[in-house]
């Protein structure tokens, strides 16, 4: 059901669309190098507050604790910037991996979508009502076909009919 992915536009669109969304928009780069000066400005104005509690046992230590406390969040920033460009690339990777995956099934005439790449790429596949089923891809995306869940049984089918069939010419030829 899922062998035509790599070649199919509307799911490349679908995939662009998820990853550009992750992917920090010019605006959060803005903000992103901002905090990351507004850090370096804070680490270097924390040094001197700090060096002199050194020297005068704790007379300045609110100042010291907020922009501590700044700077705690201000990281906590960071690592949402950072989280989200590393999802990007993930996606990135899955994506590409998938669509290699399903390329070489598609050459290699594979009917049946392989139980690894399931379970790697697809977090669930839901059977509805109607016999149609949405695959939940772990990039956070949700595809279906038009194939409904009963061709994908006969495809399934007539695959292991196939595979027996091969297995018994084979025992034959080594008789």
């Amino acid at each position: 059901m899922l062998k035509g992915l790599h070649q199919n536009g509307a799911f490349q669109e679908e995939v662009s669309k998820v990853i550009s969304q992750t992917e920090l928009s010019n605006q959060k780069r803005k903000q992103e190098e901002e905090v990351q000066k507004r850090t370096e400005q804070l680490n270097q104005a924390l040094y001197k507050p700090v060096d002199e509690e050194l020297h005068q046992d704790g007379q300045d230590s609110k100042r010291v604790d907020d922009l501590s406390g700044e700077l705690v969040n201000l990281h906590k920033q960071l690592k949402v910037f950072f989280d989200r460009k590393k999802l990007a690339e993930q996606y990135k990777h899955e994506v590409k991996e998938l669509m290699k995956q399903v390329k070489k099934m598609h050459e290699e005439q594979q009917y049946v979508f392989p139980a690894e790449l399931y379970s790697q790429f697809v977090e669930q596949a839901t059977v509805c009502k109607d016999g149609k089923v949405v695959y939940h891809f772990s990039m956070g995306i949700e595809w279906s076909r038009v194939e409904r869940y009963e061709s994908y049984r006969h495809q399934l089918l007539e695959e292991k009919k196939a595979r027996r069939h091969v297995r018994r010419k084979k025992k034959q030829a080594d008789f």
